[in-house]
């Protein structure tokens, strides 16, 4: 080969090694089928991997926070050759999922938000709020996560709501959800905390209190502790149960078919007989007893374990 020839040659060589250093290799383009983004749009760094001068090109908008969204092979392809990038799809399956993140706005945020703009139009006690659909708020990551109320049509008879909120607070760029949903009130009552079985006597540390609806409240419900205490219940009691007068009762003091202590006093003097219990009473209850030695029924008030009381009445009874 001539000399000139071998310039020539060498000169092509280097050439050609200089631009494919320069270019971006097939090899070195590597699509990520799954992303996960923070800023509003979506660079060409973000689908290719690409670190050169046009990394940092806009290409689309980011989905929302906290969504998804899905780039079809043929639209990735006509992005690598409008900027020529040396990529093409293997087959038409091939795709990216980008995902914004975000920061959640909680239903316990919201429903902190919804109260204190009820309070502002004179709603007062305990609440609960019900929503009639479950929304689910996001926010960027580097925005705060709040929410507020912008409008709020409150109607007291019915308790109904209807509340424009956005995400971020006071942000005129924020996102704007539509909720609705009812505001009950609520009450304390006095509940057992324990299982209590028939014939069991509630004392105050079995008792705790819960928030029930107002409206769910029965007229015969116990709301004072005092009303509990010292009673006994008539039938199984379920903890953290509202429950009904109907339920308990004074604590049976005298069983049916026991022996029991007749007594008679007067100013004058004291009498007591045995008897045999015919009912089962509380304190303060009349209960018929037999007199053991007369064998007469009497009537007789409950005063004690196994202890009664009889009037005068029937003081003749005792002989």
């Amino acid at each position: 080969m001539s000399r000139i020839g071998t310039i020539i040659l060498t000169t092509w060589v280097f050439l050609s090694s200089g631009v494919l250093a320069t270019e971006i290799s097939p090899r070195e383009i590597s699509l990520r089928t799954s992303v996960i983004v923070e800023s509003e749009y979506l660079t060409l760094e973000d689908f290719f991997g690409i670190s050169d001068e046009r990394a940092s090109t806009r290409i689309a908008r980011s989905p929302k926070p906290g969504r998804t969204a899905t780039f079809e092979a043929k639209w990735l392809y006509r992005v690598a050759r409008a900027y020529k990038i040396d990529w093409r799809p293997m087959s038409l399956a091939t795709r990216v999922i980008v995902e914004r993140a975000s920061q959640q706005i909680y239903r316990d945020q919201i429903e902190d938000a919804l109260t204190a703009s009820l309070r502002e139009k004179g709603v007062d006690g305990k609440i609960e709020i019900t929503m009639r659909r479950l929304i689910k708020i996001h926010v960027a990551t580097n925005q705060l996560a709040s929410v507020g109320i912008e409008h709020l049509a409150f109607e007291p008879g019915s308790g109904r709501f209807i509340a424009n909120l956005t995400a971020p607070a006071n942000d005129p760029s924020g996102q704007r959800y539509r909720v609705s949903g009812r505001v009950h009130q609520l009450k304390t009552i006095p509940v057992v905390n324990k299982r209590m079985r028939r014939g069991h006597e509630i004392r105050r540390n079995d008792i705790e209190w819960i928030n029930v609806r107002l409206s769910k409240i029965p007229q015969d419900i116990v709301m004072d502790e005092e009303d509990l205490i010292g009673m006994a219940a008539k039938r199984t009691i379920t903890r953290n149960t509202p429950i009904r007068y109907a339920y308990i009762r004074k604590p049976i003091l005298i069983k049916r078919g026991s022996l029991v202590t007749i007594n008679l006093t007067t100013p004058m003097m004291r009498l007591t007989a045995q008897g045999k219990a015919l009912q089962e009473g509380s304190i303060g209850d009349t209960v018929q007893v037999k007199n053991m030695q007369s064998k007469q029924k009497i009537e007789a008030r409950v005063t004690g374990v196994n202890k009664v009381a009889v009037v005068l009445l029937e003081r003749n009874a005792l002989n």
